[in-house]
């Protein structure tokens, strides 16, 4: 069958289709806010019909007269909810959607079954509250602000709480993005302390703390690197601040490079990658310290009062150096106590060393040298020092020029030659004490002490007074190939005065005796022998000896005294004041009429002092 258009079914399309563009308006906004098909309301059809200040002019009346008018509260909700109402306000809405909600709460059966009849539920309201929720939050989405949201949860209270939820979510989220857009550590911290529970804290932690470690970094200091580990204990960059902490401050004691920084670093930071490099260069320090100054003490010192087996081997050999090479009887002592390790050569040297510089000093110490080293005696030494041993213990049975001749050169042999020539010394017969004392030159060889007693007796046999004033010639003295002099003192006699002294000199008529020896009450260490000057008082007897002072006298021993005629300018042996090795010959000036304020002392050159002892002896 064939259908044909007439004029009459062409006008009846149009009209459809003119109605149908009409209605479209009016569906679609009934589909985005969609009325319950089956709710009744008063008022209805007008906010359907878009006659909203019709509408709104009637509810006001009608609540005016009947605030308990349920209908009306429920037709104002709908009113100000919807989209094209030009005084739309949600707050309002809400306001009377809570009054429906505490009406249906607090009605009566006849009214909840009216209601009912009208779709008013409990349910249909639950949806209500929900719908209008969306609507708010629909409208914080198109604001973008915190405020809008937090308007919402402090307005809102009886939305759902999954809408809260997001609500919540929604504003924490918009707060860290404003926060992080700022790039403020202070701003971060801020949303970090007012949003505690967001679920974007983590995030808001963890970018605070880059941008915190950041500036630190930008500084590049201690101080900042310390304030963000302060600071931030729980930051995933703490070790990274750490890190940076341990190399400032190790750069830091690189550049002092003192032993103090060192140790102090390895104690601040144990757990430091660079502790252990820091005990390394703070032992390295203490070492070259107490070691590569050359002095013997200062080696025994660091072998006896550390553990530093790095260094140990090191210091054994500097000092088995240094007593071998300036012949000190200390150092080679407390080498060959140390030198089980040491080869054959080395242990013999210290051998002959050690038993020369005993048998000089003592032949009672050839007991002490046999325990305590009777491994580098050779069989000859034994034999000879046995036969002196033995004859100086039954020197009864000899003469006295015979058991001197057999034991000297040691201590023992020097003593009877004091009271050898005791008698001569106390009735002053220095000619006769000093020709007694010759006949024993080549027995004592190159002893100390047997010395500076001939030089003494020379003196005394010489010319009177006026001779003694005159300037006596200079002779440099060195042991440096020979052995050490012993400290063990002799008496010399002088004029009501006796002393136990080392050397000694008088000048100025012979009212002036200067003296090398040891008493308890010395400023200096116990057993160093000091320099010191007594006067000849208006009786004739000598004073109390006056000490030098701490600017000549050290904790080491000062030997030799000799003063030049202008009774200024004073040299003399020392082991101090930063000696070459042993003793060394020093000038220094008095400084004013007292004995104790004397210059600095000066090592008097090179060229004169050697590394072994070097002392001063006046001749005419």
């Amino acid at each position: 069958m064939i259908y044909t258009f007439t004029h009459s079914h062409v006008n009846t399309f149009r009209i459809l289709i003119l109605l149908l563009c009409l209605l479209t308006p009016m569906w679609a906004r009934a589909q985005d806010y969609p009325v319950p098909p089956d709710a009744e309301y008063p008022f209805k059809r007008d906010i359907e019909k878009g006659k909203y200040d019709k509408a709104e002019e009637k509810i006001r009346r009608r609540i005016s007269r009947d605030t308990a008018n349920l209908e009306c509260h429920y037709a104002a909700y709908w009113l100000y909810s919807t989209e094209g109402f030009p005084h739309r306000n949600l707050d309002t809405a809400y306001a009377h959607l809570v009054q429906v909600r505490h009406l249906y709460a607090h009605a009566g059966e006849k009214d909840l079954e009216r209601w009912a009849r009208d779709s008013y539920s409990g349910a249909r309201i639950d949806y209500d509250l929900q719908r209008l929720a969306r609507l708010a939050i629909a409208d914080a989405h198109r604001q973008r602000t915190p405020d809008a949201y937090q308007h919402i949860l402090d307005a809102y209270k009886l939305i759902p709480y999954e809408l809260k939820d997001s609500v919540t979510n929604s504003r924490d989220s918009l707060e860290f993005d404003i926060a992080r857009r700022s790039g403020s550590v202070a701003t971060l911290q801020g949303f970090i302390d007012r949003r505690p529970d967001a679920l974007v804290r983590a995030d808001a932690v963890r970018l605070r703390d880059s941008l915190a470690f950041a500036q630190a970094d930008a500084q590049h200091s201690y101080t900042a690197y310390q304030h963000f580990r302060v600071a931030y204990p729980q930051s995933h960059l703490y070790d990274r601040a750490t890190d940076s902490v341990y190399a400032i401050d190790y750069r830091d004691a690189v550049r002092h490079n003192s032993e103090q920084y060192y140790r102090g670093y390895a104690e601040r930071y144990p757990a430091s990658p660079y502790a252990k490099n820091c005990l390394w260069l703070a032992d390295s320090i203490e070492y070259r310290r107490e070691v590569d100054t050359a002095d013997w003490q200062s080696m025994v010192h660091y072998l006896d009062s550390r553990n530093r087996p790095q260094w140990r081997d090191s210091a054994m050999q500097c000092l088995t150096r240094y007593a071998l090479q300036h012949r000190h009887i200390k150092a080679a002592r407390h080498a060959a106590l140390r030198a089980s390790g040491s080869d054959t050569t080395v242990r013999n040297e210290l051998g002959a060393l050690l038993h020369h510089a005993y048998l000089h000093t003592s032949i009672l110490n050839y007991k002490l040298f046999y325990n305590t080293f009777p491994d580098i005696m050779s069989d000859e030494q034994r034999r000879t020092d046995s036969l002196r041993y033995f004859c100086y213990l039954n020197r009864e049975q000899y003469d006295m020029d015979s058991c001197i001749l057999r034991i000297a050169p040691c201590h023992e042999a020097y003593q009877l030659l004091q009271q050898r020539i005791k008698d001569d010394l106390d009735h002053r017969r220095w000619r006769a004490a000093l020709t007694t004392a010759n006949q024993y030159a080549e027995v004592f060889g190159h002893d100390y002490d047997f010395r500076q007693l001939v030089t003494t007796l020379e003196r005394r046999t010489s010319a009177d007074n006026n001779n003694l004033k005159k300037h006596p010639r200079l002779k440099i003295h060195s042991t440096q190939e020979g052995m050490l002099p012993s400290k063990d003192y002799f008496y010399l006699s002088i004029p009501d005065f006796r002393l136990p002294v080392c050397d000694t000199m008088t000048t100025g008529g012979e009212l002036i005796l200067l003296a090398a020896y040891d008493e308890n009450h010395s400023q200096a260490v116990k057993g160093s022998v000091n320099l010191y000057v007594a006067f000849v008082d208006s009786t004739g007897a000598w004073s109390t000896p006056i000490e030098l002072g701490p600017a000549v006298n050290t904790p080491y021993d000062e030997r030799s005294p000799y003063l030049l005629p202008d009774m200024r300018t004073l040299y003399f042996s020392s082991q101090g004041h930063g000696s070459l090795g042993g003793l060394d010959i020093f000038v220094t000036t008095r400084l004013d009429d007292s004995w104790v304020n004397w210059s600095v002392p000066v090592n008097v050159s090179k060229e004169i002092n050697t590394s072994g002892n070097d002392w001063v002896e006046a001749r005419r």
